[in-house]
């Protein structure tokens, strides 16, 4: 337990059970996760008495206040007389100071652990920390608008995070949407970034540091949501590009990404990219090639391989289906057996292409080959390869070949069972008929029997009479 006495520094308005206090051995920020407290009164620059205890919580401690008494009102403290970058608040140089951060807003996204938090990433020329903000309502999609300005941000310098993802180093948060101004907005925001060169002598590291990057192109597929694959005009290379974006284009639109370089050894990608129309005469490949489901999972002398040269290419091949997509599954996926080996077929573009499938049915499926590995990072030299599977485009890149034959082992099993009861059944009527037939013959033995002795008594007196 503790009883702490200090003054407010954030924030400035309370909106919810989170503040951070000071007193002359220093700054601390204290939070109300288990006993809600009313905090809606209180201000920055509010001399407060607060009693709690510290408490763990996600793999971390932290402090609990349960209760908060106001003993003076004063004016917040007053903003340092400077400008920060990024690169100054990479020591605790200014840590729990109140400033005014200055920097380009490379991007924005919302924190899907915890809905309250917005993030955005602010950049100078060599170095990027992350500015939150927790306003309610507010979302990323708010703040797209200051994607690729220089800003000027007022807020708070914490040593971390005050959401749930504690050690993502020290942050900058700002309070309120009127904290962010804009310095200077540039015409085309980030679609201003360079274009991807495509240079052999990266290395990986280099890549990883390249900044925003642009390409132009066309949708030949579409997986998982926000996935896509972008055929260029540049050698015809394709490149997987992860959207950061809800709404997503379709397959053959023209579009234009930027996002962040990354590589798996084998390609670079874009990650967390975003994407407008674009107009481009660009036709992409339609002439698909006809490949084997093995030549993709294994080398001519039958040893298992990924052939990642089958990568963003438009192929053509044919199997039976062993599954169908299960309802509910993030992922839209069938499964195809040939020759001994399976592969997986993405129809999240096309929903209704398994519409008459079954389990059996021969196919001929027209896609393109997505093979999906780990980035590479500084402690991961060779990244795995995770996946290989083929997207479909649309409803007629699925042709059924041929329908199983209607005597399957599961139909067999069933006439055998029908056929087993029908039988029983039969033999169970002929036991009942036969035991009512013996049972009618002792009822008729012992009617026989009774009459017999009457007739006996009868006959002497007959013979009396005559």
């Amino acid at each position: 337990p503790f009883v702490i006495e200090g003054v407010v520094i954030s924030p400035k308005v309370c909106t919810a059970n989170e503040l951070v206090i000071r007193d002359l051995t220093g700054a601390v920020s204290l939070c109300d996760m288990v006993h809600p407290v009313c905090t809606k009164d209180i201000r920055a620059g509010y001399r407060v008495r607060i009693a709690g205890r510290t408490e763990l919580g996600y793999n971390y401690l932290y402090a609990a206040f349960t209760n908060i008494e106001v003993i003076a009102k004063s004016d917040p403290e007053p903003l340092l007389d400077m400008h920060l970058t990024p690169t100054d608040l990479l020591d605790d140089t200014y840590d729990f100071k109140h400033a005014r951060l200055v920097g380009m807003i490379r991007d924005v996204f919302d924190d899907e652990a915890d809905s309250k938090f917005v993030y955005l990433l602010v950049g100078d020329m060599s170095n990027a920390v992350y500015a939150t903000s927790h306003l309610s309502g507010m979302k990323s999609s708010d703040f797209n608008t200051l994607i690729g300005c220089e800003v000027e941000i007022e807020g708070i310098v914490l040593p971390h995070a005050r959401g749930l993802r504690h050690y993502i180093g020290r942050t900058f948060e700002a309070d309120r949407y009127e904290d962010f101004r804009i310095l200077h907005r540039s015409d085309d925001g980030i679609f201003s970034a360079p274009p991807l060169e495509m240079r052999h002598d990266l290395q990986p590291a280099e890549i990883a540091t390249l900044g925003r990057r642009r390409l132009v192109g066309r949708v030949t597929a579409l997986w998982n949501g926000n996935r896509i694959m972008l055929e260029t005009r540049f050698r015809r290379m394709s490149f997987m590009v992860d959207l950061a974006d809800m709404a997503t284009p379709s397959v053959g639109d023209a579009i234009e990404v930027v996002g962040f370089p990354s590589t798996d050894l084998y390609r670079i990608h874009l990650r967390h990219a975003r994407w407008r129309h674009a107009q481009s005469d660009f036709k992409p490949n339609t002439s698909p090639l006809t490949i084997k489901v093995r030549e993709i999972l294994c080398d001519p002398e039958g040893r298992a391989r990924i052939n990642a040269g089958f990568f963003g290419k438009l192929v053509t091949l044919s199997g039976t289906v062993i599954g169908l997509p299960v309802a509910g599954n993030v992922h839209r996926r069938m499964y195809l057996r040939s020759d001994g080996y399976i592969l997986p077929v993405d129809i999240s573009a096309c929903a209704h292409a398994v519409a008459g499938l079954s389990p059996g049915c021969t196919i001929e499926v027209t896609g393109i080959c997505v093979m999906d590995a780990e980035n590479w990072q500084p402690d991961s030299i060779f990244p795995s390869t995770k996946d290989i599977f083929v997207v479909t485009r649309g409803d007629d890149d699925v042709r059924i070949l041929g329908r199983p034959s209607w005597w399957t082992p599961r139909r067999l099993l069933i006439v055998i069972g029908a056929l087993a009861l029908v039988l029983m059944a039969i033999l169970v009527w002929n036991s009942s008929l036969r035991r009512l037939a013996e049972l009618g013959e002792v009822l008729h033995q012992r009617r026989h029997g009774l009459a017999a002795p009457r007739r006996n008594l009868e006959c002497p007196r007959l013979q009396r009479k005559r």
